[in-house]
């Protein structure tokens, strides 16, 4: 054979150099030459083939057709000898990629080749071996073009499937070639294939799919076929095979959810991202489909697990926390510097792509700590925009966790995570985080449920019918009675969890000895089912499993063993495993931590309420003081955890101290509503001691007040306050004090300045009576006049802000701290700002000047962003409008950085006023429609009213004088008890509308309130003009008033009033 061989290889020769001479020695020469020749190697050829009866067989074969696109286009560019030298030098570049891989050349099509693989000689993997040869022949065909300068493309069908193997042709001359199906198959494939595509048939990407990455193409019905069949593009092989986990039993009744699961594993592997939310009532499956997707998923997806506790519905940011620190692998070690290296590390990878996370917030949920700049930030951000902030941080995370490997995060029992982790999981969801899949599992009509948008894919689950359930039984049991079956299948009601039980228990007794189950009685619910499997447990093993129910559904093996030492725990815990009662889950870092769940929800619950009240009360509190003293654990527990333990212990005044040291957590990392949850716990309990009932309740009254106020709330605020103030002992004047003046506060938001200054009264009072003047009591003495004088502002009382200023001087430059202190220069400002109207002098612009200076030195982004308003302002006045608006500009780009609604609203009005000084109706117009929006979103009355006055001065300006003189009334209503320094923003248009009018009474009426006390009026000369008017009641018939008014209004004009 090996002779023959040689022998046609020596014919094929000598017809190519025949080949080559044809030009030279002409056709007549060359035909007969080359035609004996080819009749020589039939002749050999059919001595070599067999006869098709006797060697053609039926194989699985892997048939690939390779077409090289772009022969054409060199045809009619180049002469066909040349074109011929192209193709074959091509093909001899890619037929060895073929060889490589044990496949044979079947036969060359034009430009096209097919190959197979499995034929003559199959092997073990021939449709992995045709799809490493089809990367390298792309490959090939790249480095072949770049050598050569050309442009040949190179699109595959590959299929695999059963064919006829043998022998093809004459009997004269045969040739070893397929026939079936299969290789029609990838033939049309090869048709429907782009340039440098490879299209794989259904069997071709189930064998391989595992060790390469696909991408799912729609169902098509290729030519000659009657059904579409599925199609997969391949698109690179797996830097590592992904391994499939089997699970314990064939999981039956759920292919279309798996079916679903695995689909967008498949698309997360393509770089699509999302969020699948499983919801079904408790044993319904929802933790198997979810060990079914993370199965799937294998060693090239990076997998991570977390189990939500019944408890944790209050851990403010608790989920999130427990994520981030799992994704950097500090969850055992959360040790602050290498925590903060490791973030840093994390993110290098999208911070190079140009993503730039905002640090503060990811380090705030994942409990590191943050500048004094940087929490004032955080607590000037309103809450929507700090949740979406917040989102928009961790999304970046996530990104860059995906960025190696596509990350898939599943989360068991969501329904009891905190509802701030709940908020921002939905709001991540929402921006489907590419090669980040989160999937999780939850009960009907939870929060999670509800939060969860159309973003996220549901899959709801539904009880398994009858006909599924016996299937699923008889799976378990591997055959039983009818009368069993019937018997399981009619109290489980469709709950996967009770069959699987059930079984277990069958399983069991035949594992005693007995034949089969048909001795044990079924019980009625799934309670008394799994109570039933546990009283079957060693009792050592029973124990081990209650004291862990305490702990949680996920416990660790360390803290069980200090809680009851038990003896030969591990071996217990083996068997726990070994029955699939509980799994272990060790952590993704390797740590040397031994780390345990019960595998459902269901056996924790009934595992726990198998223990005494009393027996509970003990672990419980064993297990507050383990984790408060820490007992030589190497892990931080948090205060909510520790609260919740001594308060299932009844020890309630320990529970007190920690819910207001967890309410206290949760408001640092702002998470509101889990703050609000433990005060209002706090408040709740029965403490047993009245001494220590009623210094618990004045500290959760007053911090339900603070977060109250600071979420705007003030109502609600006011009367916590002054419940902590009702219950607190009189003698104790500091903190009276602070509670007096934080009533005050919600006032002066409520912008009642004259109530705040009789309760800041009041608290000055008892602040006098403190008789040891310790650092807290400077700092409440500092606070309380900062807070004084921004009542006396707003009550226009710039007299009593000048002597408090002079009174206090003193003390507050001995006793402030910076941050006081370039308040303190602030408020005197104010009163520069009222004492000089439009007339602002160099020495007030010089001391804005300072304030910026100072709130940039103390890197307060906040604070500056109001200081560089108050610059602009002053500014404003001097009619320096160009460098008003840059100031202005600033403090509105530092307000929208930092989420402060207030000043951005504030740098808006300024600018349009600005823009209403120089008289330009279209930039006004713009600006105020802006800042009305703005103030309406945030319930900003008064900055509605400015935007109404600024409409209505544009309405005025272009002739509208219906509309002006509505807008401007509905303007006056929203600031109508408030002193207001620019009130001629709305009166100016009334103004001109009495004067044109000729209702001179009305008009003198506003010309006076425009040039009353503390008002920035339209200038000295408006002044003088109104003041030349004769009384009121001689005007009516004054044409000298007429004209006088008539000056006023122009005037008025020019200064941008009316």
């Amino acid at each position: 054979m090996a002779m023959m061989s040689e022998e046609a290889a020596s014919i094929r020769q000598s017809i190519a150099t025949l080949e080559a001479q044809r030009d030279v020695l002409g056709p007549a020469v060359i035909e007969p030459a080359i035609k004996a020749l080819q009749q020589q190697l039939a002749a050999l050829q059919a001595r070599q083939q067999p006869a098709v009866d006797e060697d053609a067989e039926r194989k699985v074969v892997t048939v690939m057709f390779a077409d090289i696109s772009g022969f054409t286009a060199l045809s009619e560019a180049l002469d066909a000898e040349e074109v011929r030298a192209i193709m074959n030098d091509c093909f001899a570049e890619l037929v060895p990629c073929i060889e490589r891989y044990d496949g044979v050349v079947d036969k060359f099509i034009g430009d096209a080749v097919m190959a197979l693989f499995g034929a003559p000689y199959a092997h073990e993997d021939d449709p992995r071996r045709a799809l490493l040869a089809a990367i390298e022949m792309r490959a090939s065909l790249d480095a072949f073009n770049s050598r050569r300068g050309l442009s040949l493309g190179i699109h595959f069908g590959i299929n695999t499937g059963e064919v006829v193997a043998g022998g093809v042709g004459s009997s004269s001359r045969q040739d070893y070639s397929v026939m079936g199906d299969a290789v029609n198959v990838a033939a049309r494939l090869e048709d429907a294939s782009q340039t440098g595509e490879i299209l794989v048939g259904p069997e071709t990407y189930r064998q391989t799919e595992a060790e390469f990455e696909f991408e799912h193409k729609p169902r098509m019905r290729l030519k000659g076929k009657s059904e579409e069949i599925s199609i997969h593009a391949l698109i690179r092989r797996r830097l590592a095979p992904r391994q499939r986990i089997v699970a314990a039993s064939v999981l039956v009744g759920r292919d279309e959810e798996v079916t679903r699961l695995c689909c967008a594993v498949d698309l997360l592997r393509e770089d699509r991202g999302g969020s699948i939310m499983i919801s079904g009532e408790a044993g319904l499956g929802k933790s198997r489909l979810l060990a079914e997707a993370l199965s799937y998923a294998g060693v090239d997806v990076r997998s991570l697990l977390l189990v939500c506790q019944p408890h944790g519905e209050t851990l403010g940011y608790g989920l999130l926390r427990h994520l981030i620190r799992h994704l950097i692998g500090a969850e055992t070690n959360p040790d602050p510097a290498k925590m903060e290296q490791a973030l840093h590390n994390a993110l290098g990878s999208v911070a190079s792509e140009g993503a730039q996370p905002d640090m503060m917030f990811i380090k705030l949920v994942a409990g590191l700590t943050i500048t004094d700049a940087q929490l004032r930030v955080l607590q000037s951000l309103p809450g929507p925009v700090f949740e979406e902030r917040m989102a928009d941080a961790l999304a970046v995370l996530l990104q860059a966790e995906g960025t190696a490997r596509p990350l898939l995060l599943g989360i068991e029992d969501l329904h009891w995570a905190d509802t701030s982790s709940l908020r921002l999981l939905a709001r991540i969801a929402e921006r489907a985080v590419p090669r980040v899949l989160l999937v999780a599992t939850t009960r009907p009509g939870s929060d999670a449920d509800r939060l969860f948008g159309h973003e996220c894919d549901k899959i709801v689950l539904s009880p398994l019918d009858e006909e599924k359930s016996r299937a699923m039984l008889a799976n378990l049991l591997g055959g039983a009675e009818a009368e069993i079956l019937h018997a399981v299948v009619d109290r489980a009601e469709g709950n996967p969890f009770f069959l699987e039980e059930f079984a277990a228990i069958i399983g069991e007794h035949r594992a005693s000895g007995a034949v089969d189950g048909s001795g044990l009685g079924i019980p009625n619910s799934i309670r008394s089912l799994v109570g039933a499997r546990l009283d079957r447990l060693p009792s050592q093993g029973k124990r081990l499993l209650q004291v862990a129910s305490v702990v949680g559904r996920s416990f660790d093996a360390e803290v069980v063993g200090q809680l009851a030492a038990l003896g030969r725990q591990e071996e217990y815990l083996a068997q726990l495993v070994a029955q699939d009662i509980v799994h272990s889950h060790s952590d993704e870092q390797g740590h040397a931590r031994a780390l345990y769940a019960f595998r459902h929800a269901l056996t924790h619950e009934a595992a726990y309420r198998s223990l005494l009240l009393r027996r509970r009360r003990e672990l419980h509190l064993k297990l507050a003081r383990l984790f408060s003293d820490q007992g030589g654990l190497s892990r931080d527990v948090s205060a909510a955890i520790i609260s919740h333990h001594f308060e299932q212990a009844a020890d309630y005044a320990a529970a007190g101290e920690y819910l207001l040291e967890a309410a206290r957590d949760a408001r640092n990392v702002f998470a509101n509503r889990e703050a609000l949850a433990f005060y209002d716990r706090a408040l709740g309990l029965p403490y047993p001691d009245e001494q220590a009932a009623r210094r618990l309740m004045i500290a959760a009254h007053r911090g339900l007040g603070e977060l109250l106020e600071r979420t705007g709330k003030f109502a609600e605020a006011e009367t916590n306050l002054a419940q902590a103030l009702g219950l607190l002992d009189p003698s104790d004047h500091l903190v009276r004090a602070a509670l007096l003046r934080g009533i005050g506060q919600t006032w002066i938001a409520r912008r009642d300045a004259h109530r705040s200054l009789a309760l800041y009264a009041d608290a000055t009072e008892a602040l006098a009576r403190v008789t040891d003047r310790v650092p807290a009591y400077w700092q409440e003495w500092c606070d309380l006049l900062l807070d004084r004088l921004w009542a006396l502002y707003w009550a226009n009382d710039i007299d009593g802000m000048r002597r408090l200023v002079a009174e206090s001087a003193a003390h507050f430059e001995t006793h402030g701290t910076a941050a006081q202190h370039s308040r303190f220069m602030h408020r005197q400002l104010l009163i520069r700002f009222r004492d000089e109207g439009r007339e602002i002098r160099d020495e007030t612009v010089d001391l804005a000047k300072a304030c910026i200076v100072e709130a940039e030195r103390l890197d307060d982004p906040v604070w500056l962003s109001q200081v560089t308003f108050s610059m602009g302002l002053a500014l404003l006045w001097r009619e320096a409008h160009d460098q008003c608006r840059h100031w202005l500009c600033r403090s509105l780009d530092l307000a929208r950085v930092i989420g402060n609604a207030e000043y951005e609203v504030l740098a808006l009005t300024y600018l349009a006023v600005s823009h209403r000084l120089e008289g330009k109706t279209i930039e006004v117009e713009t600006l105020a429609r802006e800042a009305k929006a703005r103030a309406t979103v945030s319930r900003m009355e008064l900055y509605v009213g400015v935007a109404l006055a600024n409409e209505a001065w544009v309405a005025l300006r272009q002739g509208r004088d219906g509309a002006a003189r509505e807008l401007a009334k509905a303007a006056l209503s929203r600031w109508h008890s408030v002193q207001w320094p620019l009130g001629w923003i709305a009166t100016g248009p009334l103004f001109a509308l009495a004067v044109a009018d000729s209702d001179w009474s009305l008009a003198r009426d506003l010309a006076q309130g425009m040039l009353a006390p503390g008002q920035h009026g339209p200038g000295a000369r408006f002044a003088e003009a109104i003041h030349a008017l004769p009384e009121k009641d001689g005007m009516s018939d004054c044409v000298a008033s007429a004209e006088t008014f008539e000056q006023a209004l122009f005037l008025a004009r020019e200064a941008g009033v009316a």
